[in-house]
């Protein structure tokens, strides 16, 4: 089979299940205008409507009865090091303006009672790519000119409604729980090919190739959250404990091949294939320890949140014919948050935070056809919150940014489905560097 079919199926099953949603970090969106400003680190404050996410035991301090916070927009990119067959690297972008996080507080007595809804997670991607290779005539060969191509249509999206009761117990201590009811919605449909051109004495003749896949990946989840806040002084000490349930799932996946070739192929080969499957295999999730802290200096306050998501041992179903893993095991993962806000004047307060976003992926070559992504992100936040027309409004960014190692080895399933040798081997276990930048700017109101 000639190189730059072998380089397209490579290329169509490394890049195709990449871009699945980002399975493999924990802090994907702030929700609530202070805890973005503060980078996370809100645990012990949680003194807002967004209390119900972080810390439901909060909600009986808020004296908010409604808010909206909105992420306006959000850009992500990864950099994948030499990508194409030139050695050129491929670079995914995602853009979207999104909504963030609505909720409506009541008080009654010491309970108080909300409803909230935050949006996880929400991407688009419109990617398409062309890469043009002139090879030179030679003794062994003629001349060649090959169009590589890339293109990849996503949606992702994640979306949680839950209800909050917090109760009072004193004027140091409060108890609280929410219930989040979720729904997570992923499709894309992503390929690659290329047109190539051979020049002969004779004319020209030409070849090309065209993969794509389409993935839907529908999953339904309940998520408990207990809460508890204590207050003495200047000083505040929070936690929370929440479980993510999976309910249903609904995957289905379907990859489609399609090439011409300009050499013989073997008898059991054929130019059209095509598989489509389905299943309803959960994943199983972790459970997630919060502890907080803060103190109150006059007009500055300073807080902390250590972050702990359990590990996941069990997973690596796999479909029956695309035997690439759909579910998978999660590592323990701990993130940190430290936050700073000044209070400049009454109408004025300033916000920093510094937080990670660790990966829970761990590149195992002894795992065939693994799919995983180990990029561990550092990020920062800041925002300024003022009064506009009599109303609290809040507006900043965050910025995460990291570098580390995307491993493909799924490709090699697509070899046991043709049954035929069709990947170069990169020297690495299928193993490649990446880079990984996401900014998000972000707007909020309370009324």
């Amino acid at each position: 089979m000639t190189k730059f079919i072998k380089f397209y199926f490579l290329a169509f099953t490394l890049l195709t299940s990449a871009a699945i949603a980002d399975e493999y970090h924990y802090v994907n969106v702030f929700n609530g205008s202070k805890a973005a400003g503060l980078g996370g680190a809100y645990t012990s404050i949680a003194d807002d409507l967004s209390a119900m996410l972080y810390n439901p035991a909060g909600l009986s301090l808020s004296t908010v009865k409604s808010t909206a916070s909105v992420n306006i927009f959000s850009k992500e990119q990864t950099e994948f090091t030499n990508i194409f067959s030139d050695g050129s690297d491929f670079t995914r972008d995602s853009f979207v303006i999104l909504p963030g996080f609505f909720a409506f507080r009541k008080k009654e007595g010491d309970w108080d009672f909300g409803v909230s809804f935050a949006i996880n997670d929400l991407s688009k991607e419109r990617t398409s790519t062309d890469s043009i290779t002139n090879i030179e005539s030679s003794e062994f060969q003629p001349s060649q000119r090959n169009n590589e191509f890339i293109y990849i249509d996503l949606d992702n999206s994640a979306y949680k409604l839950g209800v909050t009761t917090a109760y009072r117990y004193s004027d140091s201590l409060s108890f609280g729980s929410s219930l989040y009811f979720q729904y997570k919605e992923f499709s894309t449909v992503q390929g690659s090919g290329i047109v190539s051109s051979i020049f002969t004495p004779i004319g020209e003749f030409e070849g090309g190739f065209n993969a794509s896949r389409r993935i839907i990946d529908l999953q339904v989840s309940v998520q408990p959250i207990l809460g508890v806040l204590w207050k003495t002084g200047n000083l505040s000490l929070g936690g929370k404990i929440a479980y993510e349930i999976p309910l249903r799932r609904d995957y289905e996946a379907t990859a489609t091949i399609l090439f011409s070739s300009l050499t013989v192929l073997p008898p059991e080969m054929t130019p059209a294939f095509r598989i489509k499957e389905e299943t309803d295999i959960k994943q199983d999730l972790p459970y997630e320890i919060t502890l907080g802290a803060s103190y109150q200096f006059s007009n500055l306050s300073l807080s902390a949140d250590v972050n702990y998501f359990s590990e996941v041992k069990s997973g690596g179903e796999s479909l029956e014919f695309i035997d690439t893993p759909i579910t998978r095991k999660l590592n323990e993962v701990i993130n940190w948050s430290v936050g700073v806000e000044y209070e400049y004047s009454t109408d004025i307060t300033i916000r920093f935070g510094v937080f990670t976003d660790n990966s829970n992926g761990d590149i195992d070559i002894n795992i065939d056809n693994q799919r995983i992504e180990d990029i561990d992100l550092v990020g920062f936040s800041t925002s300024l919150r003022t009064v506009f027309l009599k109303n609290v409004v809040t507006f900043g960014l965050y910025y995460k940014y990291g570098k580390g190692d995307v491993r493909f080895a799924d490709v090699r399933s697509v070899e046991q489905i043709v049954g035929l040798p069709l990947y170069p081997d990169n020297g690495n276990h299928d193993i490649v560097e990446a880079k990984k930048n996401i900014l998000v700017l972000f707007l909020s109101l309370d009324f």
